[in-house]
């Protein structure tokens, strides 16, 4: 599973997971055995009607109704919104080839969508995050686009994006082991998780990837290579552990390069647990968590997804 996206309290009982390696977005009901197709499905493409490799999914919602998906599609270097029902999306950032431009992505990430509608891009191999409002024709940069590197102006391998109360982008530098945080205007971030290198102490992580704000002011981490979630409150050296341990594996209590986090309308997280190819819900304060979607292993069946591409 690439992707567990949290759904409006209407839809409590409901997940959207972005399935990478099958091409899709699927909607698991509660007490689904097996997911309903919402995007893609028809083999790996380019066409309007395909994905390549999804890795993000945003919702735009109204009235308890989910009215579109905001899709990234890494190998089409593009964002299409696609609505419940429709058989195909429209590109409404990017499709226009790989690249440097402001116009291009190269193999984007993440997306988050905030209040007016713009999108917010974690563009991985360009090593920035791009801002694209609605109707845009390009995109204009916000963080990072310095080339690789460690200093607090570069960013390497952005992956999940998140915008906080105040404005300020949030963002996880994966192979930087560190998430950062952009204030508006700002030239450089500053570190809020990690940064500390490499590593499986409690100040430190291992390849970020899919990041949530908490509601308090904290940021919940998708700590891939320590096979857990880490939750670091605002201002803090040291980050704790609330969901699985620095063991792989697939009991109740363990995770497997868990690449994203959210949270539902009930507080409890979403976590897309990869290499175990299953969503699991798992509360606060609890020692294990509960299968919501997969976890009957690999397949191209609705039951099942695929390892990512």
């Amino acid at each position: 599973a690439g992707s567990a996206e949290r759904l409006p309290e209407a839809l409590a009982a409901m997940c959207l997971v972005v399935d990478p390696g099958n091409h899709r977005v699927m909607l698991w009901k509660e007490d689904a055995t097996e997911g309903i197709l919402m995007a893609g499905g028809r083999g790996k493409g380019a066409e309007l009607h395909q994905l390549d490799t999804p890795y993000g999914c945003a919702v735009v919602k109204s009235g308890g109704r989910i009215r579109a998906m905001i899709i990234v599609d890494s190998g089409n270097d593009r964002i299409l919104r696609w609505r419940p029902g429709d058989e195909q999306g429209e590109v409404i950032a990017g499709g226009n080839g790989r690249g440097i431009g402001l116009h291009q992505f190269n193999e984007p990430r993440s997306v988050f969508v905030d209040n007016s509608g713009a999108l917010y891009i974690g563009d991985r191999w360009n090593h920035r995050v791009v801002r694209w409002l609605p109707g845009a024709s390009s995109g204009e940069l916000v963080a990072g686009g310095n080339g690789s590197g460690k200093g607090l102006h570069q960013l390497t391998w952005p992956y999940g994006v998140a915008v906080d109360a105040f404005g300020s982008l949030i963002v996880s530098d994966y192979l930087n082991h560190r998430v950062m945080q952009w204030n508006q205007g700002a030239s450089e971030g500053i570190v809020v998780a990690g940064g500390n290198g490499q590593g499986s102490e409690l100040g430190q992580l291992t390849g970020p990837s899919g990041i949530c704000l908490d509601g308090f002011g904290g940021v919940l981490v998708a700590d891939s290579g320590n096979h857990r979630i880490m939750r670091w409150r605002p201002a803090a050296k040291e980050g704790e552990i609330v969901a699985g341990s620095e063991e792989s594996g697939f009991g109740p209590g363990q995770l497997s390069w868990p690449y994203a986090v959210s949270l539902d309308p009930s507080n409890a997280m979403l976590i897309a647990d990869h290499c175990n190819h299953r969503v699991v819900r798992w509360e606060f304060g609890e020692s294990h968590g509960t299968v919501v979607a997969g976890g009957g292993g690999v397949g191209v069946e609705p039951d099942r997804f695929a390892a990512m591409a």
